[in-house]
């Protein structure tokens, strides 16, 4: 989608989103080619596969790197002897199929928290 589209249909989030796709592409993306090479591809894998990067203090995001990785490998061909490289539109599926994964892991902890609150309120608004 063109810079000017996604201007008229995104919300501001929507564009710090996806341009945090178009940036790790542009690094990831050494050749400058329309598609990673295979050692490209793999190298992603490798770095994503380095599990103490993602342990970090207040938040797990072992199953967020995982779904992401799992994304590109089947993108890839990752598992077969033949895999390939992926292109810019795969690797920012995965990411954002990762990213939305996550999302809704965390509006759903967020509304049952407040739910429960919710009725633990009433629950104590009731018995007064």
């Amino acid at each position: 989608m063109g810079n000017c589209l996604r201007g008229l249909v995104c919300s501001q989030q929507e564009l710090k989103m996806l341009a945090v796709g178009d940036e790790l592409w542009k690094a990831v993306n050494v050749d400058n080619r329309a598609k990673l090479t295979k050692a490209e591809t793999l190298l992603v894998i490798k770095v994503l596969d380095e599990e103490q990067r993602w342990s970090l203090p207040g938040g797990d995001f072992r199953a967020t790197i995982q779904k992401f990785t799992d994304g590109i490998k089947a993108a890839a061909g990752a598992d077969t002897a033949g895999g390939t490289g992926v292109t810019e539109k795969e690797l920012k599926a995965a990411l954002f199929g990762s990213m939305s994964d996550y999302s809704n892991r965390v509006a759903k902890a967020i509304s049952k928290d407040v739910v429960e609150a919710y009725e633990q309120m009433k629950g104590n608004i009731l018995s007064s």
